[in-house]
Parts: structure tokens; sequence; C-alpha cells
């Protein structure tokens, strides 16, 4: 180890087959051994920038440091300002993303109000059926306006409309068509903005209510169980949208009565969630006592005491 490199040289030079790559004189050889012992770079080394330039920077090593201290400030400067730059221009791209967000958000919001006064007129009792007209009857009006392709080529202003719509089709206790207005939205939603989008998932979350109310069980664990998946891992797991589905699941779990553990664990973790994140006395948090009191009818204590609070 200690021969390797240039005293290594040295030697295979001297013994060199051909005489014209050896040593011409023994004060030649003694030279290469002194360029060796005073860091300069021997002549039998083989050519390479890179060696040549050790030995330099060995001979100069004060000089070196420095150098290379500069160097690396330099560096060091260099990533700093591109990081810096990026940084800038990340943040450039999301408030232009925001400024895009919310003017699409505003012409979406003026669309459906648009529409809204539409329907309101439309279903003005002094024009069509006197004085006594129904939520239905309005409702009906403005489902029968959408399906006539009314809001043109403006498919999430025609989503919202139609959760809307379901959502109060629902509220009446009337699922087939609260279903079918419900399915429809989230099918735009999934395919203008993707399967994870806080909208698509919202209006799942209704779906599975609606399900489960309509009696259609298993459905509703169908569908519940990938969409409590998708939202704790875009929401968050303590999400109040994610905590809601969860108390539809434990719902659907018990209403279909071939589950005996699930719809507790699933109903006590979504109101503890909802208890941590918004309180006792929210109406999501009460919804979901109502269910746990149901899945505990058999223990009459807990269910009692869980129905009374909530009321």
């Amino acid at each position: 180890r200690q021969l390797y490199g240039e005293l290594d040289w040295i030697v295979m030079k001297c013994l060199e087959k051909n005489r014209t790559r050896r040593y011409e004189t023994a004060s030649g050889l003694a030279l290469d051994v002194t360029r060796h012992l005073t860091g300069e770079p021997v002549v039998a080394a083989p050519p390479s920038r890179l060696y040549r330039l050790s030995k330099t920077l060995h001979r100069h090593r004060t000089v070196a440091a420095v150098a290379s201290s500069f160097v690396v400030l330099i560096a060091a400067g260099l990533v700093a300002t591109g990081a810096l730059w990026q940084q800038a221009k990340h943040e450039s791209r999301q408030a232009a993303h925001a400024r895009d967000a919310e003017s699409d958000q505003r012409a979406r919001a003026e669309a459906i109000n648009t529409f809204l006064k539409d329907m309101l007129t439309a279903a003005d009792p002094a024009r069509t059926r006197g004085e006594k007209l129904t939520v239905r009857e309005a409702l009906d009006d403005a489902a029968k306006r959408i399906d006539e392709n009314v809001l043109g080529a403006q498919p999430l202003v025609e989503a919202d409309v139609r959760a809307t719509i379901g959502a109060t089709y629902f509220a009446l206790g009337l699922y087939p068509p609260a279903q079918a207005h419900l399915r429809a939205a989230e099918v735009i939603q999934a395919r203008e903005l993707g399967d994870d989008h806080q909208d698509a998932l919202r209006t799942r979350s209704r779906l599975v209510q609606c399900y489960a109310w309509a009696g259609d069980h298993m459905r509703a664990v169908a569908l519940a169980r990938p969409t409590v998946e998708r939202q704790r891992r875009v929401l968050g797991p303590e999400h109040p949208e994610t905590l809601r589905t969860l108390s539809f699941l434990g719902n659907a779990l018990m209403l279909s009565e071939e589950y005996i553990d699930e719809p507790e664990l699933c109903l006590r973790e979504a109101l503890a969630g909802q208890t941590r994140r918004l309180g006792r006395e929210h109406e999501d948090t009460i919804e979901t006592m109502l269910y746990l009191s149901w899945a505990l009818s058999s223990r009459s204590d807990e269910s009692v005491s869980l129905a009374q609070e909530a009321l």
C-alpha cells in the first residue's frame, strides 16, 4: 500500500521494457523522486488532468481551501436563490389557481341564482295553478327544466342544482327522484372534478343516506365504505364530512340487521370525532346520537340516555 500510486509509477517506469519509455538518466529518476517528495506531479504519472489538478491543489492547500469556501458559498447562494425562486413561482401558481377557482365559484353561483330566479318566476302561482303550489310541484318544474338542458354547457352548475334538488326531494321523503338527481350530480362531479373531489364525495355521502332511508341498506353500505375511505385519505379522518359519512355507514349497517358489532363501532367513532370537532350540540352530532341510541336499543339505559340528550 505504501508503494501504491506515484512510487509504483516511478518503479514501473524504471522497469519499462521499451528503453525510450524509461528514465534517460539516473538524475531523471532522482528528479522524479524529488517531485514526489515535494508534492509536484511526477513524470512517470499517466496523463491525467485530474491528477495534475489534485497535485496543484495539494501544493496550494490554503488558497484551495479559501477558493473552495467561496465556491461552496456561491453554490449555497445559488441553491437558496433557486429555492426561493421555485417557492415564489409555486406561490404565484397557487395564487393564480385560487383566483381561477374563486372566479369559477362566482360564475357558478351567478348561474345558479339565475336558474333559481327563472324557476321561481316560472312557478308563479298566479301564472300556473292558481293560489296553491306545492314544493313538490316547484321541484318537479325545476327538474323538468334541467332535463331540458336549460343550463347549456355548464355541467358543474347542473351538478350543483341537481344536488340541491336531490337533497330537497330527500327532505320531503321522495327517495326515488332524490336518488336520480343525486346520482346524476355525482356522475358529473366525478367526471369534471375527479373521484376524490370534495363535491363528489359530499354528493356520494348524501346518496348513502338516501339509500339507507329508502330501505336499500346493502347499496348504502356498498357506497359508504369506499366513500369513507376516500374522505379519510383526502379530507382527513376527523373532517366533518368524513365523520358524517361514517355516521351514515353505521346507520346503514344497523338498518340492514346483518351486522352485529360494526354498527356500534362506526357510530361510536363518528360520535367521538363529532364531539371533538363540532361539539355535542351540533346537528350532525345529535343525529349520530340518535343512530347510536337505536343501535343500542337492547341496552335500554344507555340507549335512553343518548335519546334524552339528543332530544
